[in-house]
Formats: C-alpha cells, structure tokens, sequence
C-alpha cells in the first residue's frame, strides 16, 4: 500500500491488485435468503481467509434480542461452532468487532454471537412493489488480494 500527499489534507491510498468483493449483486439480491448469507460469510472467513463487513447489521444483545437503534456496520472477523452448555446443540458463532469499543465487546462475550441472531437481524429493504424484503446489494463486502 502507498500513500501519497498530492495536495494538503488529500491522502491518495494506492494498492495494487485489491479489490472490494460484495455480495449479493444487484441481479440476484431479492432471492438470497438469510441462510444463503450466513453460508456466503462463512465462506468468505473459512475458504477466503478474509474479515467481512457486514452493512445489514443489527447488534444483539446476550438475551438473543435486537438492541433497538443499534443498525450499523459491523465486521465479521471469525466463525466457529460450539456446543450449548444448555442442550448439547451445536451452535455457529460469528466474532464481531464493533465500533462500540473494547467495553461493548468484554460485556458481550469478546464479540462472539450467534451467526443465526446475526443474520437474523439484518436490515431488509421491502417497498409497496415488492412481495417479501430482501438483502440490500452489496450487504456484505470483502477485500480481495
């Protein structure tokens, strides 16, 4: 990456062969399903090896609710599976950084949530012509190098 002053205050930030991957596109974005979204982050951290910002997202809290207000941007950075203390289930989990800061993600088990709550949560475009809400285009984005 280089970074270049071409005029004061005005940083131009060159990188050579990277791109910004998103998902869905325009085309197939009312037919992607929340399942088809978990499934393409989860590709995205385990085959692609990259963090993935997620533009839909609305923070949980512990108890599983959406936290009113709390739509914004947040980036997915990790993915495992675990069994539930409570039941034995397995259960997938997303690692979120949030903006929030460090004391959101101490009081929120270090970022980890559930990837089903998560996608869960999105925020959906559905306007009077529409039959059901779907996924903005370019909900979720990746840096390809």
């Amino acid at each position: 990456m280089r970074f270049k002053n071409s005029r004061p205050f005005i940083v131009e930030v060159s990188t050579p062969s990277t791109s910004v991957m998103s998902y869905p596109i325009d085309i197939n974005r009312k037919e992607i399903t929340y399942d088809d979204m978990k499934k393409k982050i989860i590709e995205i951290l385990t085959v692609k090896k990259k963090p993935v910002m997620f533009s839909s997202a609305t923070m949980i809290q512990l108890n599983g609710e959406p936290a009113e207000g709390m739509s914004h941007v947040a980036v997915i950075c990790g993915y495992k599976k675990v069994k539930s203390l409570k039941n034995g289930e397995l259960l997938e989990l997303f690692k979120v950084h949030n903006s929030y800061g460090e004391k959101w993600q101490k009081e929120n088990n270090d970022g980890w949530c559930s990837a089903y709550n998560l996608v869960h949560s999105a925020s959906l475009f559905w306007t009077e012509e529409d039959d059901k809400p779907y996924f903005g285009s370019t909900a979720i984005k990746y840096l390809d190098y």
